[in-house]
């Protein structure tokens, strides 16, 4: 079953860094298990405990438009379900700080992979389609230059341009980092809507 492949991965990753007492709690309850049919329900159902206990680490891309950062791990299963991917076993390396998954939700829906650059600065990494298969070049060049003019505008100090001084967002795109917020994108690629 994908899914119980799925929950060991998860549980392997976040294991460690969840509270001891629910760590004491899970080793326990293994200890009940008596086949193997039995292991899989118990992977299941303690991936989720330990998905609502541990921390997920905020996005360091707020919602705009078409981009949407998966900020938890069912968001991250969800993702991997709908798009067919194996991004559900990636949970434990988005907990460690070391990538962050959003959702493209435009024509041409895709998963984005952000990674640390050197230092502490998050870039684009990566996008792929459903199944993992490539974007049409087009796609993929829209997506990268939407993600990386947001991730420069959320590095700026004060929405200031650092090069011109010249602000470059106005009040109707002010970034909220919420699940709720519609988003605009009509300063990220004037004149261009999203493929």
């Amino acid at each position: 079953d994908d899914t119980s492949g799925s929950s060991i991965r998860v549980l392997v990753g976040i294991f460690p860094g969840a509270p001891g007492d629910l760590r004491e709690r899970a080793m326990h309850s293994l200890t009940r298990v008596r086949n193997f049919a039995q292991f899989l329900k118990w992977t299941i159902r303690w991936e989720k405990r330990f998905s609502e206990a541990v921390e997920f680490p905020s996005p360091p891309v707020c919602r705009r438009g078409p981009l949407v950062p998966l900020t938890s791990t069912e968001a991250m299963r969800d993702e991997a379900l709908q798009m067919q991917n194996c991004l559900a076993g990636l949970i434990s390396s988005v907990i460690d700080g070391d990538v962050y998954f959003c959702h493209w939700d435009g024509g041409e829906r895709a998963t984005v992979k952000l990674g640390r650059g050197l230092g502490t600065d998050w870039r684009f990494e990566q996008v792929l389609g459903f199944d993992n298969e490539p974007l049409g070049e087009q796609t993929e060049s829209y997506i990268r230059l939407f993600v990386e003019r947001l991730l420069h505008e959320q590095n700026v100090p004060d929405n200031q341009d650092s090069h011109t001084g010249n602000d470059h967002m106005t009040d109707s795109d002010t970034l909220v980092c919420s699940n709720d917020y519609p988003g605009n994108t009509s300063n990220i690629l004037p004149g261009r809507k999203p493929p």
